[in-house]
C-alpha cells in the first residue's frame, strides 16, 4: 500500500539575500547570531510538518529550544518569535487570531513546490497569498488548491483526545466518546468533501465553492461572462470583508436580483446590495434548517 502523501516538504529554497533582508538584519541586532540559528531551526519545523505553517503555544516553544539546543531556553524562543512578528518575518494577524506562525514569503514558496501534486491542501484561515495576482499565485497553481476550514483540522485533533477521565463511569462514558469521536469524523469528512466538490474550478475564484450544477444555474440566468464577473466580483467581497457565508450560489443569485442584473446581458455595480443579500441568504438558510 501506497504511503499516504505528507503536507511537508523534505527541503525548502533560501533566497541568496536572505541574510540582507531588512526583517533578518533588525533580527539579527536584537538576538544576534544564536537568533538566526534558531529562525533557521523554526523554518525547518514549519515546512517539514506541515509545509506552511505552525501552531506556536507553551508545549511548542518547549519542544523547539528542546530541539534546537546550542543554549536556546525556552524564554528566549518565545523571546524571538516575538521579534520575528514585531519584524514581519511572520504574519501578526494570523498569529493573534490563531496562534499560528506563517507569512505569504512561506506559503508562495510552499504552493510553487507543490506544483506538481493533483491538489494542495490550505486552512483557508490562514491564506495569505492574492489570488488577483498572477505572480503571487498563478492560475494553475490556484485551480489545485483545496481550501478547507481550520474547524475540520480542530475536529480532527480533538478526537484523538481521551475523554475518559472518570473511572466511576468509565463504560457510560466510553460510549459517549465513541458516539462523539464517530460524529466528529463524519462532520469532518462532510466538509472536506463538500469543499473539495464544490472548489470553483470555472475561472480562478479560491474563495468560492459552487457545484458544477451551481456554477451552471448562474450561467443559464446571466450568461458566462457575466456570471465570471459576478463570481469574480463575489470572491473579493468576502474576502476583503472577512464574510464567512454558508450558501454561496444562493447569496451570488440574490445579490445579482438585487442589482437587476439583465439576464444573458447584463452588468452589475459590485458595490450595491452586497450586505443585504448576504443577511437575506442567510434568513433564508436558516429557515430550511429549521424545517429539516
Amino acid at each position: 500500500m501506497a504511503r499516504p502523501l505528507s503536507d511537508g516538504v523534505s527541503y525548502f529554497p533560501k533566497d541568496t539575500d536572505f541574510y540582507s533582508d531588512d526583517k533578518i538584519r533588525l533580527l539579527r541586532a536584537e538576538f544576534g547570531a544564536k537568533g538566526m540559528y534558531l529562525l533557521d531551526y523554526v523554518l525547518c519545523e514549519i515546512y517539514k510538518k506541515d509545509g506552511y505553517f505552525m501552531k506556536w503555544d507553551r508545549s511548542k516553544c518547549y519542544l523547539v529550544s528542546d530541539g534546537a539546543g546550542c543554549g536556546c531556553s525556552p524564554s528566549f524562543a518565545d523571546e524571538l518569535i516575538a521579534g520575528c512578528i514585531r519584524c514581519g518575518i511572520f504574519d501578526k494577524t494570523v498569529f493573534d487570531k490563531y496562534g499560528v506562525l506563517t507569512s505569504a514569503g512561506i506559503q508562495r514558496r510552499y504552493v510553487r513546490m507543490f506544483n506538481g501534486r493533483d491538489y494542495i491542501r490550505i486552512i483557508k484561515e490562514y491564506f495569505l497569498l492574492n489570488v488577483e495576482d498572477r505572480k503571487d499565485v498563478s492560475r494553475g497553481i490556484l485551480e489545485k488548491c483545496v481550501f478547507m476550514s481550520e474547524s475540520v483540522r480542530e475536529n480532527s485533533d480533538k478526537i484523538k483526545e481521551n475523554p475518559d477521565k472518570n473511572k466511576e463511569n468509565r463504560q457510560s462514558k466510553a460510549e459517549e466518546s465513541k458516539v462523539k469521536v464517530y460524529e466528529s469524523k463524519e462532520s469532518g469528512k462532510r466538509e472536506r468533501e463538500r469543499d473539495s466538490a464544490k472548489l470553483c474550478a470555472f475561472g480562478s475564484f479560491g474563495n468560492v465553492l459552487l457545484s458544477e450544477d451551481e456554477k451552471g444555474e448562474i450561467v443559464s440566468r446571466y450568461g458566462k461572462a457575466v456570471a465570471e464577473e459576478l463570481i469574480e466580483s463575489f470572491s473579493r467581497k468576502i474576502k476583503s470583508k472577512g464574510y464567512k457565508i454558508k450558501d454561496h450560489c444562493a447569496t451570488i443569485l440574490l445579490w445579482a436580483e438585487k442589482d437587476g442584473v439583465k439576464k444573458k446581458n447584463g452588468s452589475f455595480d459590485a458595490d450595491d446590495f452586497f450586505d443585504t443579500a448576504v443577511k437575506r441568504a442567510e434568513k433564508e438558510l436558516a429557515k430550511q434548517t429549521k424545517k429539516r
